[in-house]
């Protein structure tokens, strides 16, 4: 029996009995000889051929080694240079050894940053498991028995943060969620089936590891609700699309309504409206009819929480992180004469007037978060929380019943003068952006965009039109404008809790306000600290007529538009476009982008005196910032936030309706607005001159040019000298900074 020539055992290294297939043989180098006493079977283990049990010892084995023959490793190699894996998910990993046939080692797996990643190995083989969005590396050592030598090789290892909508079974006031009928694959819009009765159910695409994945053509925004209430009185949902409420109407049919329902949550995951008379109590999916309907029978119901991407390897120390002394403590004096500067470029060295030791008064403990701290006045561009002092109920912008009065909300008046706010109160439902002067002050709802005034019959409500309302000398809080003389503003326990309006002749209260004030301002009741000498407050003109002014640093508290310089021009950031319908209200949809819109800014040398072009109300355009670096950007009209698509392959910038998007970043050095992605993508703000059909748009590439020239310019009321920030820019500098082609920040 002659087998092929120049045959090698590695060629049959799969083939587990090749004696079996072949006979009773023997292998002698390039031929065989039929031996007697039946089949001996060799089989690789290991890469190493083991002679069969019981075999002779005159058995003669030609071109194969056997195990107690060992074999030394000459070097290593992964299966992988780089691994990819998502948090929480798996990936496999493997070494090989050169020979392949090296026999006797050992090897060890390590990870180099375990909060990003771990590692499991069994012998070649390893499993990598994500932690927390980061990059590490992974790291292989083989130890070779046979000669003592180690050798080592390592792989990079990327970890992702999902991103995209999650099953959760928690619910908190305030998040965005799809609602699903467990087993459907129907998200539950705002759309009305028949008759304006039932909801339509919007098919979405359930995965087995409890996300979602929904087809570009659906609006996202006519399936996201945002959430309110709490766990034990019942959760309010409201559209992110039109603003209106999952409900009943007056037949008690689900549908659309200006009124919330609160749906209790049960401990089966039953959605239950409480109230419906005839006991049709329960959120369920009709599929006969294709509709979301209320039945007597309970379904499980299903939310999904949009998260996304936030790397952790190289987190940047939030403000508060390091508090040094306080900012009463250490105050840099203003300058007094008129800077070139914006105030941030200050001089580095120690102000003579600072105390070389550290003032006694200067906290030695970490600040505590934002607080609601008591104010005796107000300040355009503030946002606050009001409080009839009689009783311990802010004014939300809920309405009560029929769109009329507006609903308390319970909050902890402290005896310091600072407010405690339940972890379940929505507090942007509670909270008014202030605009105007002493002589009629408008109040904007941070959670809606609308402000507080009067309907067309004057009752209370929450209205689309700014109303003006005065603070009296006995701080009562005067509407002006309601012909039965129900000007003040008051807290009604009688019948159903709310806020109303009452005439002079009701036993009134005054109104308190609480200011929202970061944990890096000073708080605005501290008295003054001895230690330190006063400084003299620069001079500022009187600002004849409202206005913007740009500024090289930003708050949390004040209102802002955020401005593309191009050339002479200034083309500011829009947050809801009023001549769009649907989605083309916040972006134009574009070649697979989201681009937003903008509009050319009406400018007094340089700062910002109206808008011109496609809208021409400033509230379109304004904005509020989370932190002082930037952070979450909330438009100050709608409950919308600036968002940018995280993927390198889309350049989507547009008002959107996650809140998850927190890490913006305003330069004022490079004046360019960046997200951060990733460790390895950052997205820019910039202005684009047209885009298909549509022209003034914006977008968010992943590196800046020369259009990436951003200014933020803060809301200054008139006859107010609260901003005395110095210009940071001018248009004759402009174009020597942004007139290149290829300008790299």
């Amino acid at each position: 029996f002659k087998m092929q020539e120049s045959y090698d055992p590695a060629d049959y290294y799969n083939v587990e009995n090749l004696y079996n297939m072949l006979g009773p043989v023997v292998f002698t180098g390039t031929s065989c000889s039929i031996k007697g006493g039946g089949a001996i079977v060799v089989k690789p283990v290991n890469g190493v051929y083991n002679p069969p049990s019981g075999a002779s010892s005159s058995l003669k084995y030609y071109g194969i080694t056997l195990n107690n023959e060992p074999v030394a490793v000459t070097d290593i190699a992964l299966s992988k240079d780089a691994v990819e894996v998502m948090v929480d998910s798996s990936s496999g990993i493997s070494v090989t050894t050169t020979p392949y046939n090296a026999s006797d080692y050992t090897v060890a797996w390590s990870i180099a940053d375990t909060s990003i990643a771990s590692v499991s190995g069994n012998g070649s083989s390893a499993s990598i498991t994500g932690i927390a969005a980061g990059t590490t590396t992974v790291t292989a050592v083989v130890t070779d028995n046979v000669s003592g030598n180690t050798f080592t090789k390592s792989a990079t290892v990327t970890v992702s943060s999902f991103v995209g909508w999650v099953k959760t079974t928690t619910l908190a006031a305030g998040e965005t969620y799809i609602i699903v009928s467990n087993g459907t694959g129907q998200a539950v819009s705002n759309n009305i089936v028949t008759n304006n009765h039932y909801l339509a159910g919007v098919s979405v695409t359930v995965n087995d590891d409890d996300t979602l994945t929904i087809d570009s053509s659906v609006n996202v925004s006519e399936i996201s609700w945002v959430s309110g209430g709490n766990s034990s009185s019942g959760w309010t949902f409201r559209s992110v699309d039109d603003g209106t409420y999952m409900g009943l109407d007056s037949s008690e049919y689900i549908a659309p309504s200006s009124t919330s329902v609160a749906w209790l949550y049960d401990s089966n995951y039953y959605l239950n409206n409480q109230i419906d008379s005839a006991g049709y109590y329960y959120l369920s999916y009709d599929s006969t009819n294709s509709r979301y309907t209320t039945s007597k029978n309970g379904s499980v119901i299903d939310f999904y929480k949009y998260v996304s991407a936030e790397p952790v390897s190289t987190p940047t120390p939030a403000p508060t992180a390091t508090p040094t002394p306080a900012p009463t403590a250490t105050p840099t004096p203003a300058p007094t004469a008129t800077p070139t500067t914006a105030p941030t470029a200050a001089p580095t060295a120690v102000p003579t007037a600072v105390p070389t030791a550290a003032p006694t008064a200067a906290p030695t403990a970490e600040p505590v978060g934002d607080t609601w701290v008591k104010v005796d006045s107000l300040t355009a561009g503030g946002t606050y929380i009001i409080i009839d002092s009689g009783c311990s109920y802010a004014v939300s912008n809920n309405t009560v019943s029929s769109g009329r009065y507006l609903a308390p909300v319970a909050v902890t008046v402290n005896s310091n003068g600072t407010l405690t706010i339940g972890s379940s109160v929505d507090v942007d439902s509670i909270s008014w952006v202030v605009g105007g002067s002493s002589s009629g002050w408008t109040f904007k709802s941070v959670g809606s965009g609308l402000y507080m005034g009067l309907d067309s019959s004057e009752y209370l409500s929450v209205v689309s039109n700014a109303h003006e309302w005065v603070i009296t000398s006995e701080g009562y809080l005067d509407n002006q404008t309601d012909s039965a003389a129900y000007y003040y503003l008051s807290y009604s326990s009688s019948g159903t809790s709310r806020y109303t309006t009452s005439k002079s002749s009701t036993s009134l209260n005054a109104i308190s306000f609480y200011k929202l004030v970061s944990a890096t301002e000073p708080d605005p009741t501290a008295e003054p600290d001895p230690t330190v000498e006063p400084t003299v407050a620069p001079t500022a003109a009187p600002v004849a007529q409202d206005m913007y002014v740009p500024v090289d640093t930003i708050d949390t508290t004040g209102t802002y538009m955020i401005g593309f310089v191009v050339g002479d021009e200034v083309y500011v950031i829009m947050n809801y476009n009023p001549s769009g319908s649907g989605n083309s209200k916040y972006y134009y949809s574009y070649s697979y982008n989201y681009y937003g819109y903008t509009t050319k800014a009406v400018m007094d040398g340089e700062n910002i005196v109206g808008v011109e072009g496609r809208v021409t109300d400033p509230a379109y355009c304004t904005w509020t910032f989370s932190s002082t670096t930037g952070g979450r950007i909330k438009s100050t009209y709608n409950s919308r936030y600036l968002v940018a698509y995280s993927s390198s392959s889309y350049s989507d910038l547009y008002p959107g309706t996650s809140s998850s998007y927190s890490n913006w970043v305003y330069s004022a050095t490079n004046h360019t607005l960046s997200y951060k992605v990733s460790t390895s993508i950052t997205k820019y703000a910039t202005y684009k001159a047209s885009a298909g059909s549509y022209s003034n748009l914006c977008y968010a590439p992943t590196s800046a040019t020369t259009n990436s020239y951003v200014q933020i310019y803060k809301y200054v009321p008139a006859s107010s000298a609260s901003v005395v920030e110095a210009p940071v820019f001018s248009f004759a500098s402009v174009p020597a900074i942004v007139g290149k082609t290829n300008t790299a920040f």
